[in-house]
């Protein structure tokens, strides 16, 4: 992949990662990304491969990316689930009903704004028994681990493609380093593929996979793609490049 190619590769995945899919019209997928008619024109007929038609015929994905549009897709709609029935509650509280505190009579009607969260509710309550200064204790039972809507988007799509999973918390602060990391990540996908196919990383189940954590401060999706020879005298070859016969 050259590095016009890799360039347009990662921009075409935001937008997946965004959307979910990209125009399958070259004339309107060029106008996603800053290169010229041209240049997009060569570039993407050499990436084209990586991504798939939708079942609406005017759209293709990559799936990689489509899976972290999914999952963004699914935070979303528990969020909002949870800022409904927050929504819900405060309005109880406004009213007085089970608090013994009221600021006011809320609507009738319940009236929510897009958010799903009671409008009336949204008045500021001066009257209230809780102390924001303070930081809340974990729920009895929690033990304060992360959940994904603590990850960026960005990261959990790393995460999922990487083989070891160790230390997210670890890798997620170096993942944070990164200065570019929606460039970075196509780079690490398009290694990762011939990384896990490689000898170091098969070898004795996978024993000598570095750490992610590791492998994100050692910027190892910049080492270079080996090519080996089989024993049996075939070129081996990681991530479907061109075979070198010796």
């Amino acid at each position: 992949m050259t590095e016009g190619e890799r360039d347009l590769y990662w921009t075409l995945l935001v937008w997946v990662m965004r959307d979910g899919k990209i125009p399958a019209s070259s004339q309107k997928l060029s106008q996603l990304t800053p290169q010229s008619s041209k240049k997009f024109a060569k570039n993407w007929s050499g990436i084209k491969h990586l991504f798939v038609p939708t079942s609406d015929s005017n759209f293709v994905t990559n799936l990689k990316a489509l899976s972290v549009h999914q999952e963004a897709v699914k935070r979303l709609e528990n969020g909002r689930s949870a800022g409904i029935a927050s929504g819900q509650k405060r309005t109880l509280k406004s009213t007085g009903v089970g608090t013994g505190v009221g600021t006011g009579v809320a609507p009738a009607d319940g009236t929510v704004d897009e958010t799903g969260v009671s409008i009336w509710s949204q008045q500021t309550d001066t009257d209230t028994d809780i102390d924001t200064t303070k930081t809340p204790l974990p729920p009895s039972g929690d033990s304060g681990k992360k959940e994904d809507s603590d990850y960026t988007d960005l990261f959990l799509s790393f995460w999922k493609a990487y083989p070891k999973k160790t230390g997210k918390g670890a890798a997620f602060k170096a993942w944070k380093k990164i200065r570019e990391p929606a460039k970075t990540l196509g780079l690490i996908l398009e290694a990762l593929e011939w990384q896990k196919e490689s000898y170091d990383w098969t070898k004795e189940g996978g024993k000598f996979i570095k750490h992610p954590q590791g492998y994100l401060n050692a910027r190892m999706w910049e080492d270079e793609k080996p090519q080996q020879q089989s024993q049996s005298g075939e070129a081996v070859v990681y991530g479907g490049g061109t075979p070198v016969w010796y």
